[in-house]
């Protein structure tokens, strides 16, 4: 739909600003060239003797305004630390590593430029699943920051599919598209929409998951399942009542070590325990030893 170009151009322009870093970041370095290459394009046309380019450094410097434009790959996210930036170009933000916007890119755009301002960013990307970092960032809001949202296509009034850009996609092939596609699949990758179980194993999680904390009831039984983590993944207890299936008590925990991690267990399973009470447990990995300290313990 010309995100890219877009992004480019307010590159460009930033590029042509006095004192400027300006980072082109995408998840490989080849797709961070797609932004990049319009930025060529428009060098090569009509600023040669003002923009130069390194081909080996992959950056394109303004020799006169002293600023400069680099391109950077998110496969290695530590690598994005520590350097004061102007401007951040983000393509493809959806497949970018999880924390990399809020661990290593935004801590760059904080302090106080040459210019008296603070760093900024534009991010574009396709839609993915409702909950993950992309959909979280796009649903900030705040007084410096919008969101804007450019689906590829759209039902008219009589329910035909159309072409918000004919000129790129037409109306044909996007009918059938729609006709093909899985309806999960056309709303994220044709309406721009973060879809609520792409990419994840279960439906409608969060309608689903509902109640409050509880204290336990002599009259119910509960359903209490363990998810082991340790440095990597957190371990976690949810506790379940067998009667209104609302979840009564959570908790989740890491970087602890197993025998404290088997203390907490055995508190919650003591604590909601009776004779129905069943509790679930993760055996692959080191679970298996886990389980039979658990069942020594009774």
């Amino acid at each position: 739909m010309g995100k890219t170009k877009l992004a480019a151009f307010i590159a460009l322009y930033e590029l042509m600003q006095a004192d400027r870093i300006i980072w082109c970041v995408a998840p490989t370095y080849g797709l961070a060239e797609k932004v990049f290459k319009e930025v060529l394009e428009w060098r090569n046309k009509y600023l040669s003797e003002i923009l130069k380019v390194s081909v080996h450094t992959q950056e394109i410097r303004n020799v006169i305004a002293n600023s400069i434009l680099k391109m950077k790959s998110t496969d290695v996210p530590v690598s994005l630390k520590g350097e004061g930036l102007d401007l951040i170009i983000g393509d493809e933000v959806g497949d970018w590593k999880k924390e990399t916007w809020d661990r290593y890119l935004e801590p760059n755009l904080i302090q106080t430029r040459k210019h008296g301002k603070t760093g900024r960013a534009f991010l574009i990307g396709n839609a993915n699943y409702f909950g993950s970092e992309w959909h979280k960032l796009c649903e900030t809001k705040g007084f410096d920051r919008f969101t804007y949202r450019l689906p590829t296509a759209y039902e008219d009034v009589n329910g035909k599919i159309r072409s918000n850009n004919p000129t790129i996609v037409s109306d044909e092939i996007l009918q059938k598209l729609h006709e093909e596609k899985d309806v999960k699949v056309w709303r994220q990758e044709y309406l721009a929409d973060f879809v609520a179980s792409q990419g994840v194993v279960f439906d409608n999680i969060i309608e689903c998951a509902s109640g409050r904390f509880e204290e336990p009831k002599d009259d119910r039984f509960y359903y209490i399942g363990v998810d082991l983590g340790r440095v990597q993944d957190f371990s976690v207890i949810t506790v379940i009542d067998s009667k209104t299936f609302n979840i009564v008590y959570w908790e989740k925990f890491k970087d602890i070590d197993y025998v404290f991690q088997k203390k907490r267990i055995l508190a919650v399973i003591r604590r909601f325990g009776s004779d129905h009470t069943k509790t679930i447990l993760d055996q692959t990995g080191l679970g298996q030893p886990i389980l039979d300290d658990l069942q020594r313990e009774g």
